[in-house]
């Protein structure tokens, strides 16, 4: 799955678009037997942050960011999106 975010509003700081952020993925309170990675990605859909589990901080503009999550099943059963 891929997300985007862009800031479309005022910056961190005065006369700038960038806002810092921390991008995570979690099953909430449900217990389940998944793994969830995530990277930041460019907009070939590499990754430039190191594929794992670990929040990202990263900050973001008016232009568009893209993180990559990957959802893997633990149990052998298909997890459905």
């Amino acid at each position: 799955m891929t997300v985007s975010a862009t800031n479309i509003g005022v910056g961190d700081h005065a006369g700038s678009a960038d806002t810092a952020v921390m991008v995570s993925a979690d099953t909430g309170s449900a217990s389940m037997a998944m793994q969830i990675q995530l990277c930041e990605t460019d907009a070939a859909s590499v990754c430039i942050t190191p594929l794992g589990p670990d929040p990202i901080d990263t900050v973001i503009s008016d232009t568009p960011s893209f993180f990559a999550v990957f959802v893997t099943d633990q149990t052998g059963a298909q997890v459905c999106l």
